[in-house]
């Protein structure tokens, strides 16, 4: 009845087929825009291209990717130099299965396609390494005014956390962050310079007088 006609009308918005369920051929359409779905890992810009010009020339591709971690996110959008080549693409690759994973692949109509869908598509991806872009910023060298700023911002996360807590009616009590004071901040010790080897002095020789040796004395001989 009615539940049977919302299902029906479901499928054509997405453009499945009534009966199957499977993903409607696009043939009318003139769009050389190809989506693929359920891409599997290790397969990036560079594999998509390589594996997609066996139908024909592939002008753009987007690969969808997190900005905060650089991976893949499993769809990309691909370009085809014509309609017809796309759409042999797509009915060939479609629940086409690739290392475990079931393809999806269907024609993006021209009305649907996003103006900025191959944004930065001409461009190489580059890791960016997040994680020593912000351990650096956390070791940097900070001015008076900078430390000052960034206690106050961390004790008063602390009070919010205490207040949270309390709100939450749970009895606990925590250290929390305690700013130094500016009179405890203790100066760098300053380097001693290394010893300098000193040369032993040498001692004068002192003279000893040296004493005359006693010449033996006679002896008398005795007459008898």
């Amino acid at each position: 009845g009615q539940n049977q006609g919302k299902l029906l009308v479901l499928r054509e918005e997405r453009g499945l087929d009534g009966e199957s369920g499977q993903l409607q051929s696009t043939s009318d359409s003139k769009s050389n825009v190809l989506y693929l779905g359920h891409i599997p890992h290790g397969f990036y810009e560079h594999q998509l291209r390589g594996y997609f010009s066996q139908f024909g020339e592939v002008l753009r591709i987007r690969l969808s990717r997190s900005k905060s971690t650089g991976k893949s996110k499993g769809y990309a959008f691909l370009e085809f130099e014509s309609a017809e080549v796309a759409k042999i693409a797509a009915d060939s690759m479609h629940d086409y299965l690739m290392f475990g994973q079931k393809l999806v692949c269907r024609i993006v109509a021209s009305e649907e396609l996003h103006p900025h869908t191959f944004k930065g598509s001409e461009r190489r991806f580059k890791k960016i390494p997040w994680r020593k872009i912000e351990s650096e910023r956390h070791n940097k060298d900070r001015t008076e005014k900078e430390e000052a700023k960034r206690q106050r911002r961390l004790a008063a996360k602390d009070r919010k956390r205490k207040a949270k807590i309390a709100r939450a009616g749970i009895d606990y009590e925590f250290d929390g962050f305690a700013p130094a004071k500016n009179d405890e901040k203790k100066t760098p010790a300053k380097r001693r310079a290394p010893a300098k080897e000193q040369t032993p002095v040498k001692k004068p020789a002192v003279a000893t007088k040296k004493t005359p040796a006693k010449k033996p004395t006679a002896v008398a001989k005795k007459t008898p």
